[in-house]
């Protein structure tokens, strides 16, 4: 059963030179916004159940391990954990050093946090790992974040 107190779901991929995160709200209960005839991977999402609200990228390079969390820190700001229902990571892409990252930074947030983790094995674009994770969340996947691991 998703976590009542908010729905919020947040996705992180690091398996490439660029950091990308990005937060969503359910809309569930609500009407969704847009008409969903675009081809727009966003409008996609938002007809999908949930909204897009940010998505930040950083060309960070091999400096992921050092600056990402700051990074992190900085996009979360506006933002409280307390509201966070959902994690998706990406456990593949073309660094297994930064997906191994994410994935470790994932898990992380997941056990503080107490809310699921989902690694999603594909190099997809943001919008489509929001809508695996979503979709696993709305199903009342417990997502344990000791089972995400990178894929190789």
């Amino acid at each position: 059963m998703p976590n009542p107190r908010s729905h919020l779901g947040l996705a992180l991929c690091t398996g490439f030179t660029d950091f990308t995160v990005a937060i969503a709200r359910s809309l569930e209960g609500e009407e969704p916004i847009g008409n969903g005839s675009s081809a727009s991977p966003y409008q996609e999402a938002v007809s999908g159940g949930f909204q897009i609200e940010n998505q930040r990228s950083w060309f960070l390079g091999r400096d992921l391990s050092i600056r990402g969390h700051s990074c992190l820190q900085e996009f979360m700001a506006p933002y409280s954990w307390y509201h966070l229902s959902w994690l998706v990571v990406a456990t593949s892409g073309e660094s297994l050093t930064g997906v191994r990252i994410g994935v470790v930074t994932a898990r992380t947030i997941g056990q503080q946090c107490a809310v699921p983790v989902y690694g999603i094995p594909e190099t997809a674009e943001i919008p489509l790992l929001l809508t695996r994770g979503y979709e696993r969340w709305l199903q009342g996947d417990r997502g344990d974040w000791d089972r995400v691991l990178p894929q190789s």
